[in-house]
């Protein structure tokens, strides 16, 4: 946010900015559940483990001829070896096929040929090793499990399947019956065991395949939701940036920020009021947390500051935050949370500004000396306790021609670097004391180019997140969460970060979870003209950055 101004009054113009449109979410979740869908994931499933059954028959059952050569007569290894490799053939052929091919109905062709050319030439086997006598039989037994068990093909299907099985033992050990005489005990246990398996293999498949409907319903229910949630967090998101003020100056400045929302609804907040009575004020803060809640906190807080600064006149910034603490407090009591808020409240006074509320430090760079003054800010936080009298205390700076006001927000100090480096003050000191002599709106983006090119080290390409303001009659100094600039200048930016606490150097414990998150703000009062300019740019961490602002009076 950038302020700037003229010595002689000038109208309130509106900064050009990047519109923002607020439309209802459509849910597309369908109220009733499509058959189309399971059948479609269902088949997937068998297109997969067709390809891994195939896989498993290439391997195995040429390794099985180790068990040939260690039982069969050698006059028929010849023969079971051309057996062996007519079925090793066929699943590395629909292995190929099965992955140049896309999933379809026709998907469970595949574990029909696969029972067909396995169980056909074991039972073949058996047909030359005593037939209903032979002990091959075993064999079956694993086609049954493997293929009716890992196929997700219902019980239709996996009856049928087991049904080839058993029929392809039965007649091939009828149509080339063994010179032995069959054995009725021999008989009875072989089909025994091949119908108990199937039978536990069909209950398997059954109860599997109700697992597999129950499971997709309920992650195709839990997408729906979450679709619903993300869109109305969208919505929220979006209501909250078209609530930032459109002020591109103030009376005697002009006003620069940026405010870059996140992924999630966050608690900062910036302002720039100017009341009925001709008064002019600034409001910069950030809710502790993320998320609805905070998101919620910072509306009413806006709510409260505008109408409690717009309905009366003379009010001190101290006494403005106590009537807005006394709301605040009570609204999180009924929300149920334990949220607080750092916020600091200024008031431009022509060539000075008033400010309280613990927020982060205020920075100033003086033409005069080109340096940078650090103005702590005092008191408490809001929504801790229930009444502020006598815990906050006004300061009064004088803002000369050429200086510049920064205020910010943490995101912008507690910007990483990939070795877990914060940007820091220092470094945001430094930054402003090399560019306090831009105007506003160049301050601001130095100031985030800066941030952002420390933060682009990160590995994980981060970028920083924040908002800030400047006013300029080139004053600046420092407040929480952003930065005013201004030569006589006064400015109030702040930005959502999602995730970002108030930071203070009296601060509380982080709670665990709780990224950094900032903004930077000049104001900068001057004769000039300056372009305002508002943006926002996600973070690559999914911070947001501050709005900036800087105006100017000379």
């Amino acid at each position: 946010m950038a302020v700037t101004g003229s010595e002689t009054p000038e109208r309130i113009g509106i900064g050009a900015s990047t519109p923002v449109a607020v439309s209802p979410v459509h849910d597309e979740s369908a109220e009733g559940r499509d058959p189309q869908e399971l059948r479609s994931y269902i088949n997937d499933l068998a297109h997969r483990w067709s390809m891994t059954l195939s896989a498993i028959a290439f391997t195995l059952v040429p390794a099985f001829f180790l068990l040939d050569f260690m039982v069969v007569p050698l006059d028929l290894l010849g023969r079971f070896a051309l057996f062996r490799g007519l079925a090793t053939i066929v699943p590395v052929v629909q292995f190929f096929i099965l992955r140049s091919t896309k999933p379809s109905n026709r998907s469970l062709i595949h574990g029909y040929l696969l029972t067909f050319v396995i169980a056909g030439v074991i039972a073949l086997m058996t047909t030359y090793l005593g037939g209903f006598n032979s002990p091959y039989y075993a064999g079956l037994n694993l086609v049954i499990i493997a293929i009716v068990v890992l196929l997700p093909w219902g019980l239709a299907h996996s009856v049928a399947n087991s049904a080839l099985v058993l029929g392809l033992y039965v007649g091939l050990n009828l149509l080339i019956p063994s010179p032995e005489p069959v054995r009725r005990e021999a008989l009875f246990n072989n089909l025994y065991f091949l119908i108990a398996t199937a039978v536990i293999a069909v209950a398997i498949n059954v109860v599997k395949q109700r697992l597999i409907a129950q499971e997709f319903w309920g992650r195709s229910k839990l997408s729906s939701a979450r679709d619903a949630l993300w869109g109305e967090m969208e919505l929220a998101k979006r209501i909250q940036t078209a609530l930032l003020p459109r002020v591109d100056r103030v009376p005697g400045y002009r006003v620069a920020a940026r405010m870059l929302p996140t992924a999630e609804v966050g608690g900062d907040y910036y302002d720039i009021l100017q009341t009925a009575a001709g008064e002019t004020w600034l409001a910069i803060g950030d809710v502790s947390g993320h998320g609805v809640a905070s998101g919620l906190i910072m509306m009413m807080t806006q709510t409260s500051i505008s109408a409690t600064v717009d309905h009366t006149t003379g009010y001190m910034p101290s006494r403005v935050l106590e009537l807005v603490n006394s709301v605040v407090k009570q609204n999180i009591s009924r929300l149920r949370t334990d949220r607080y808020m750092s916020l600091c409240v200024a008031r431009l006074d022509g060539p000075r500004m008033t400010f309280a509320g613990k927020h982060q430090d205020v920075l100033i760079w003086r033409s005069a000396t080109r340096s940078v003054e650090t103005v702590p800010t005092t008191g408490t936080w809001l929504g801790i306790v229930d009444d502020l009298a006598g815990k906050l205390s006004d300061q009064t700076v004088e803002i000369a021609e050429g200086d510049a006001i920064l205020l910010f927000t943490d995101g912008i100090t507690e910007a990483m670097n990939a070795a877990g480096e914060m940007f820091g003050h220092d470094r945001l000191t430094s930054v402003l004391q090399k560019n306090g002599q831009l105007e506003a709106e160049q301050l601001v983006l130095a100031v985030l180019a800066e941030v952002e090119g420390f933060q682009a080290k990160q590995a994980d390409g981060a970028r920083p997140g924040g908002a800030g303001s400047a006013a300029q009659r080139r004053c600046q100094r420092p407040s929480g969460r952003g930065a005013l600039r201004g030569r006589r200048s006064a400015v109030a930016p702040s930005a959502d970060a999602g995730s970002r606490e108030p930071r203070s150097r009296d601060r509380l414990p982080r709670r665990p979870g709780h990224g950094p998150g900032g903004g930077v703000a000049d104001a900068r009062r001057t004769t000039q003209n300056p372009p305002a300019h508002r943006g926002a740019t996600p973070s690559r961490r999914g911070t947001t950055r501050r709005p900036a602002a800087r105006a100017r009076r000379r």
